[in-house]
């Protein structure tokens, strides 16, 4: 072991069947034929499974995989014992988890799944050139830091700092631990934590000498921005990772492009289209639907995750892979057009990425025409005219804009940060 950390954790942690996960992930994401018999034996166990054991499905007529029903978290919620095994298991976990929906949702996980999830953040914190035991910043919510023990922070080797408050005295002091702490090697966090952190490094001119290795956004997508900012400032790759409470590591970019390789060795993935369960076509915004092919305690099966995306293909060794081009945000995130057609947060994102010098914004849509933009940016460096132009050349020429000034913009309890918001329905949605 090439440090004493890590001896420790291996000394206290050490499981075959993780060790053999382990394995099994990361031959899935290289070796294509491998990937595919695994879906293949993986969905065909699965809807056998649920047709036996787990009510919901035991009247399900389906054959074949895309004749099962679509499911979400609402309807999971509603009725959850017909979503969870009869059969026997032993319990791996229980996750409690809310997430962006606001719906709070107990997810049971067998043993084998729970080990599935350790699996993947050993496998995907070592493509990012991580490694466990090494000392890591944790950007997260104050409840995750309150649950975490210091025996486990000792363990884990980590520096947690709370992402609700990252003000100027939390700023200075990590900027000094990243200073002058040379053990620390990588920091992940959501988008929006790093986002502030990238603004105020530059805005300070905090171009010192860092010694990460990596810097891993979850839970949210970075836009191009503040991924060549980091990138600017701390000299490292930025990955980008897709991933919930729910099911666990589902997708990751290589450190490089905007490209998410998926995670096909634990899960199947589809892109369906908005207002129908069709599948979407190549780079076309749709609602993105995973299969998970471990948790049998509570099976996720045709599982919309209330995530849209878009895919493609990319040459990859010697065959096109499946990716996702475009991760962009829930759908109670998207906004609307003058033609009721809805609009990503990436989309979004494009339209005002011109305005590289504010610090923040957030989009509003009030109702069909009405929009406000909130905006930090204390130099008002940019005329009102310009910032509706730019929303205008997306949403349509007859929407009207109010743009607000602002020193701070709101984030949710959890530190998660909505750069857009959508109180408008279309009628026909």
């Amino acid at each position: 072991m090439s440090n004493i950390r890590k001896s420790i954790f291996f000394m206290l942690d050490r499981d075959k069947e993780i060790v053999n996960q382990i394995s099994e992930i990361e031959k899935a994401n290289t070796d294509d034929k491998f990937a595919y018999e695994l879906k293949e034996k993986s969905i065909s166990n699965l809807m056998q499974y649920v047709k036996k054991y787990v009510p919901f499905y035991q009247n399900c007529k389906a054959n074949k995989f895309e004749e099962f029903p679509v499911v979400n978290k609402v309807m999971m919620k509603n009725d959850m014992e017909k979503f969870r095994s009869t059969a026997d298991y032993t319990l791996g976990k229980i996750r409690h988890t809310s997430g962006s929906t606001g719906i709070p949702f107990e997810i049971y996980q067998d043993k084998k799944k729970a080990k599935r999830i350790q699996a993947e953040v050993i496998y995907y914190r070592d493509i990012t050139g991580d490694e466990l035991g090494t000392k890591f910043i944790n950007l997260i919510s104050p409840s995750r830091i309150e649950n975490s023990s210091k025996l486990g922070e000792f363990k884990q080797n980590v520096i947690n700092f709370d992402v609700t408050k990252m003000d100027d005295t939390v700023m200075e002091k990590l900027h000094e631990v990243l200073v002058k702490n040379h053990q620390i090697k990588y920091m992940m966090g959501y988008a929006s934590a790093l986002e502030k952190i990238a603004n105020y490094f530059q805005e300070k001119n905090y171009h010192d000498k860092y010694y990460l290795k990596a810097i891993v956004s979850s839970s949210e997508v970075l836009t191009n921005a503040v991924m060549n900012s980091l990138n600017s400032i701390f000299g490292c790759p930025i990955y980008d990772r897709y991933s919930n409470e729910d099911n666990g590591f589902i997708a990751q970019t290589d450190g490089i492009s905007h490209d998410f390789l998926l995670n096909r060795g634990s899960f199947f993935v589809e892109i369906l289209k908005m207002d129908s369960n069709e599948p979407a076509e190549e780079n076309e915004l749709g609602r993105i639907v995973i299969t998970d092919y471990f948790n049998y305690a509570q099976p996720f099966l045709r599982y919309d995750t209330g995530d849209l995306g878009s895919f493609s293909y990319k040459k990859i060794g010697e065959c096109n892979r499946y990716i996702f081009t475009k991760i962009a945000g829930r759908i109670s995130d998207v906004v609307y057009d003058v033609d009721d057609k809805p609009i990503s947060t990436f989309a979004i994102g494009c339209a005002l990425e011109v305005f590289s010098n504010i610090k923040q914004y957030q989009l509003i849509q009030n109702n069909k025409a009405q929009f406000t933009l909130n905006i930090i940016d204390a130099h008002k460096e940019y005329s009102n005219s310009d910032y509706i132009k730019a929303l205008q050349d997306v949403l349509g020429n007859d929407i009207n804009v109010t743009i607000c000034y602002s020193d701070e913009l709101p984030t949710l309890n959890s530190g998660k940060f909505h750069r857009v918001i959508c109180n408008y329905k279309p009628e026909k949605n």
